[in-house]
């Protein structure tokens, strides 16, 4: 079975008809910091699938309950789990939302022009990569039908945060101080958090869950202690158009001086949300699905040393194929969908090196042609090179 292929493609061709506001079931809870945690939460933390024994471990010491009933996510909603770490929150909101939700954990890539590259250097480097601890997910029985993994840049064209539907709650954890560290893509929050906004639904929450620096230090502890200042934080994201909803310190710890580096569970951290207003836009997805304009048809595209030339051919069911030099050279294979900006997005499944690698437009979809280039334009991070991607 192709990894997530009925929640994806789903996702893909009823994105445009998720037009309404976020949802209101379990509103009252979600207002609750340190509150009673509703039945779904706690059903979904102790549903099977996960490495039990490891994860209810975590959960307790991460008061993982107590986190998640304040971020108000709910059944059916539709979330991503940006910077996922070892996945661990993705499989428990899996549960959570069900099979009328879905799960997107965001791998952000940094500091290579692409996927290939990135294994690439990770093999010469002998590294781990972040995308291997949550690939896995997908082929697991409990979640592969309502959850995605998508491994992107959302630094590149100046911030993006592509996801095929809106979302109703964004959740990050021990990880915006990595956004500001000196190799990191993300040089501008402000805008990556913009298209964060973007993503929503309005009404929709973004929970912001990190290490915290002494007040005054802004970012200027991120890669040495691994934290960041919650004010700092905070200013970033209303900066963006976010109103700043509530905060928690169930996870303060008072005896934390803030001068050394965070240690995981140990170190003091903030529990911060925000909501994107009610009046707000609902993404920048064309209001009519012009990809069907596509279908049948073929986009050639030649290298710029033309050594290569490769046919891209989308259908109607989310799939799309790309063949190299001649048609029956399959090179890549996948799922297609438009962003919440309005750019066409090619999802990879393989091969296998490129599983769950966003590749975005750098026009709008109703800006390209079918059968022209794809990649005409495309700015790869970090030098700004154009150059598509090929092996």
């Amino acid at each position: 079975m192709i990894r997530s292929a009925r929640g994806l493609a789903a996702a893909s061709l009823t994105a445009l008809c998720l037009l309404g506001g976020a949802s209101s079931v379990g509103a009252a809870d979600a207002k609750k910091a340190d509150g009673a945690v509703p039945k779904y939460v706690t059903d979904a933390l102790a549903a099977p699938g996960r490495p039990m024994q490891e994860m209810m471990d975590f959960d307790a010491a991460r008061k993982l309950a107590g986190l998640i009933a304040f971020a108000g996510i709910k059944p059916g909603d539709q979330v991503a789990d940006l910077v996922p770490g070892d996945g661990n929150a993705s499989m428990i909101f899996s549960k959570l939302v069900g099979a009328k939700g879905h799960v997107y954990p965001i791998v952000t890539l940094s500091g290579t022009r692409n996927a290939r590259q990135r294994r690439d250097l990770d093999t010469k480097l002998k590294a781990h990569d972040p995308i291997d601890d949550v690939l896995w997910i997908e082929d697991v029985h409990e979640f592969r039908d309502n959850l995605t993994v998508i491994w992107e840049n959302i630094g590149q064209y100046g911030g993006q945060f592509e996801v095929p539907v809106q979302l109703d709650a964004v959740w990050t954890q021990d990880a915006y101080h990595e956004f500001h560290y000196k190799d990191a893509d993300t040089k501008d929050m402000v805008a990556s958090n913009k298209a964060i906004f973007l993503s929503l639904k309005p009404g929709g929450t973004y929970t912001v869950i990190d290490y915290a620096a002494a007040p005054g230090a802004g970012f200027t502890q991120a890669e040495a202690l691994k934290r960041s200042e919650k004010d700092a934080v905070k200013a970033e994201i209303v900066a963006a158009g976010f109103v700043f909803d509530g905060e928690s310190d169930m996870l303060s710890v008072p005896s934390d001086d803030m001068k050394s580096a965070a240690v995981k569970d140990k170190a003091s951290q903030f529990v911060l949300r925000f909501k994107k207003p009610m009046t707000a836009p609902n993404g920048a997805r064309p209001a009519k699905d012009i990809r069907t304009a596509w279908y049948g048809n073929t986009s050639v595209d030649d290298t710029p040393d033309k050594k290569y030339r490769i046919s891209i051919f989308l259908h109607a069911d989310g799939s799309y194929q790309e063949y190299q030099n001649r048609s029956d050279r399959l090179f890549a294979s996948g799922w297609h969908y438009i962003g919440a900006d309005g750019k066409l997005c090619i999802l990879h499944e393989s091969p296998a090196y490129q599983r769950g690698y966003s590749f975005c437009t750098a026009k709008l979809i109703n800006e390209i042609k079918p059968g022209v280039n794809f990649y005409k334009g495309y700015v790869w991070p970090p030098d700004n090179s154009i150059e598509p991607e090929y092996p």
